[in-house]
């Protein structure tokens, strides 16, 4: 199954261009259709979102799962929706998912973290193995994001499933690649340049993370002490927004839009029996997954 774990939506606070919800609270229409076409045209099998809880904290499951006519959503004995499959319309459907992104990453919630919004936010942006424990109470795994801007202390104390081994947006980021990962700061968004060019003769949009693209041995200092001790589990982190390059490529779309990253690394669980949320999650948790680069190649 081939899939995102780290990704966002209108619901979080900087998604689509900062404006991912109106005055009324009510998600961006056209940013909607961009991430449910999105997921379909880059063909994943699960996408997990992990909003920022600053507004997604606020909002019930039903809300953040993007369900309209036509998908089918798994709901709990209670009836409350947890996970939602979006038909491709060609016989294919994703199955998507939620949750959170702060200190902590929690990839699959079940349902939300207890209380009203106010105390679910101040909980999904806790630390700490009781806020791990807490996750997991909900069905979640839990992820560190941006692992480059850990310390091997930390790593070593905190009980998570699993932590990033590669991120889009650190692998650019001028601050993230100058303070984390010693690289020039503006060498990888100075790359994407000749990608922005209008004529036929351009390089194809889809291929601007090769002018980035490289080995960050920092991740792999960090992750191995890591599992010298215990298993953790590795992802990618795809991260889009929707809010770092809203210039129109070539090809008509944006150049940061959530098909095009999504084509370009994905996390592959092998999993045992149906696709389904129990078996998906099972399959990362136990590390029968693996990053792909697929702007290289599909694996095979």
């Amino acid at each position: 199954a081939r899939g995102i774990i780290h990704s966002h939506s209108p619901y979080s606070h900087d998604g689509c261009d900062g404006e991912g919800l109106d005055a009324n609270g009510n998600p961006d229409a056209t940013c909607v259709a961009h991430l449910r076409q999105g997921i379909c045209d880059a063909a994943e099998d699960f996408v997990f979102l992990t909003d920022h809880p600053a507004n997604m904290a606020a909002y019930e499951l039903d809300k953040l799962l993007f369900i309209q006519p036509g998908d089918e959503p798994l709901t709990d004995p209670d009836g409350a929706p947890f996970a939602n499959f979006i038909p491709c319309g060609d016989g294919r459907r994703v199955l998507l998912m939620t949750g959170t992104e702060d200190t902590l990453m929690s990839v699959g919630v079940d349902k939300h973290l207890p209380g009203d919004p106010a105390a679910r936010k101040a909980l999904y942006e806790s630390d700490g193995e009781a806020t791990v424990q807490a996750m997991h109470d909900v069905g979640a795994l839990v992820f560190i994001a941006h692992t480059e801007s850990r310390t091997p202390d930390y790593l070593k104390t905190i009980p998570v499933d699993g932590v990033e081994i590669f991120n889009i947006h650190a692998a650019i980021d001028p601050d993230i690649r100058r303070d984390y990962l010693g690289l020039d700061a503006f060498a990888a968004g100075a790359s994407i340049l000749p990608f922005t060019r209008q004529d036929e003769d351009g390089p194809q949009p889809d291929l601007a993370i090769l002018g980035f693209l490289q080995d960050f041995p920092e991740y792999g200092k960090l992750w191995d002490p890591m599992l010298a001790e215990r298993h953790v589990s590795a992802s990618v982190g795809t991260d889009v927004h929707e809010n770092s390059f809203p210039g129109i490529m070539r090809d008509g779309e944006r150049g940061d839009s959530f098909r095009r990253l999504r084509r370009w690394i994905s996390n592959v669980a092998l999993v045992d029996g149906l696709l389904a949320p129990s078996t998906v999650k099972a399959a990362v948790k136990a590390g029968r997954s693996y990053v792909a680069f697929e702007i290289l190649g599909g694996p095979s």
